[in-house]
């Protein structure tokens, strides 16, 4: 039905991006939102008004911490990866399901990805309180998501992406290989 929520309080076969694993230990936030998109917003942009939902809400608890989105479906703290989101268009509708991992009160010592990410934990050394995090970052994606014009996501997502204007980046995709440019925005 939509729309609809399932939070997840263990995750055993998270995936990502190009179908990649996406790790959730314990004390993670995991959940997927099930909407009907307003139809002026482009299915590229949904990813992009996630994470700066994302990282707006990650401020609202930790104003000291500065998180960055990494094109097109990460959040990074220290260029550590602290989210990871999902989109997926399903049926023949504008229906979209929106996966969204968060490192919360996880450890990440002991998981199997390594020194690529991060927890909000271990960034302040403070428990987060799931339930309220999970509904301010509802709270968040419906601003962002369901209410903001294209402009005003495009704008944010400026002001808080991982790069800088002229930077050289490299991106890896499937169907082009290795592409280098300069990051110019969106």
């Amino acid at each position: 039905e939509f729309p609809g929520l399932v939070v997840a309080s263990k995750q055993t076969a998270g995936r990502g991006q190009r179908d990649n694993r996406w790790w959730s230990g314990t004390g993670s936030l995991t959940f997927t939102l099930a909407i009907e998109p307003p139809e002026h917003l482009a299915a590229g942009l949904i990813s992009i008004a996630s994470a700066v939902a994302v990282c707006q809400t990650v401020q609202n608890f930790h104003n000291q911490l500065e998180p960055k989105i990494k094109w097109p479906n990460d959040v990074l703290l220290g260029g550590r990866k602290l989210s990871g989101i999902l989109i997926e268009r399903i049926g023949q509708a504008p229906r979209t399901l929106i996966g969204i991992g968060v490192n919360t009160n996880c450890q990440i010592e002991s998981a199997p990805v390594g020194n690529i990410a991060t927890s909000l934990v271990q960034e302040t050394g403070l428990q987060l309180p799931q339930q309220r995090f999970l509904l301010k970052l509802l709270n968040s994606l419906d601003s962002w998501v369901c209410r903001s014009k294209p402009k005003g996501i495009i704008d944010t997502f400026m002001s808080i992406n991982q790069f800088d204007r002229g930077e050289t980046i490299c991106v890896e995709t499937s169907r082009f290989g290795t592409l280098i440019g300069q990051f110019v925005g969106i």
